[in-house]
């Protein structure tokens, strides 16, 4: 799937400019807890990126910081998508369920929705840098205060906390609907065993 992440961004070249525009954004009281402390360093003010171009090597570096906790919501919202999409897939079987109609579900599907599951929480949490800070960043700390202040103005702790929390219950759910499976496989072998010893008393 396709997802796209826009703000909007001004790009500096003079020092008196960027001082005034700095200035000006401090002063409003819009989204001062946006606003960076370190003088001439790139700053957030809400859905505007500032960048300090003056020295253009180090602006560069900026845009690529902004870049990236930009490109952390978007892979965000991907595996979101995808959340959302098994949920309404098995949202139809829980509401079935719910009604007591029989099940037309089995063991493959099943543990293909398990497998979609643990495909989502691996990419979350084990195959990517969503929940890591980049390790260049580590040590430029320029570099990483931008990451985290565009990863939180995106809301991208809380989001990935609210995905973690769906990947737990829908992992519950699908864990009880093997359950059934199973318990339904069950009886069936046991009526086989029944019809079989029939047959042996049958004959005999």
């Amino acid at each position: 799937s396709f997802e796209s992440e826009d703000m909007d961004y001004v790009e500096i070249e003079n020092e008196e400019e960027f001082q005034r525009l700095q200035a000006e954004f401090t002063s409003s009281s819009s989204n001062p807890a946006n606003l960076t402390k370190n003088g001439e360093a790139s700053f957030l003010a809400g859905d505007l990126i500032v960048i300090n171009s003056i020295e253009p090597a180090t602006g560069l570096l900026d845009k690529a910081a902004f870049s990236s906790g930009l490109a952390r919501s978007t892979k965000l919202a991907v595996l979101e998508g995808s959340m959302e999409n098994h949920i309404s897939k098995t949202r139809i079987i829980t509401e079935k369920i719910s009604r007591g109609v029989k099940l037309n579900l089995n063991e493959s599907d099943a543990l293909r929705s398990i497998g979609r599951l643990f495909l989502i929480r691996g990419k979350l949490n084990l195959y990517s840098e969503l929940i890591e800070t980049p390790d260049l960043y580590w040590s430029e700390p320029q570099l990483e205060r931008i990451f985290k202040q565009t990863s939180k103005y995106l809301d991208i702790g809380p989001r990935i906390n609210i995905l973690n929390t769906k990947l737990d219950y829908s992992t519950d759910e699908c864990r009880a609907l093997m359950g059934v499976l199973n318990e339904r496989k069950s009886a069936f072998l046991e009526w086989i065993i029944i019809y079989l010893i029939t047959l042996e008393i049958v004959f005999e």
